[in-house]
């Protein structure tokens, strides 16, 4: 089973619904929506966690 959710030591919780991906603080109560792809989003990466990690998104090809 494929998980399409990242949860970042209680503070954010990062996940991928079709081309977006989201980011949810629990601290501020608030989503973030990162719409930029073009089609589904597959895959989700994060730099080693640090005092200002950065997180990557991949999505599937869209030749038909």
């Amino acid at each position: 089973m494929r998980s399409s959710a990242i949860l970042l030591i209680i503070k954010h919780l990062i996940y991928y619904i079709a081309a977006v991906v989201i980011v949810y603080d629990y601290q501020s109560n608030k989503q973030t929506f990162f719409t930029k792809h073009s089609d589904d989003v597959t895959s989700i990466c994060l730099s080693p966690l640090g005092s200002s990690p950065w997180c990557a998104s991949g999505q599937k090809c869209g030749k038909r």
